[in-house]
């Protein structure tokens, strides 16, 4: 389930960790401690989505919350196209 930053969603893990905010490094992992998270996080995969021929497709959802600002988004956008061919 791809969500908004503050949308928590039951078991779900968060993929994405901050690495660098307001210019600064805030998280300090050294090389092999990223090698080994992704090497965890891909053992983790089933295998019909890592083979080269065929692979299976990975389901993704969007959050309810995502779902929202995305309708809004179209709509702002629509309401601006209108405007603009006035």
């Amino acid at each position: 389930v791809i969500s908004l930053e503050d949308e928590v969603i039951d078991n779900a893990e968060a993929l994405l960790r901050l690495v660098v905010k307001d210019g600064r490094i805030v998280c300090r992992q050294s090389l092999d401690e990223i090698r080994q998270n992704a090497k965890d996080n891909l053992s983790r995969l089933s295998e019909e989505y890592k083979r080269l021929e065929n692979p299976a497709g990975y389901p993704v959802e969007l959050s309810k919350g995502l779902i929202a600002l995305k309708k809004q988004m179209i709509e702002k956008i629509k309401f601006e196209e209108i405007r603009w061919q006035r």
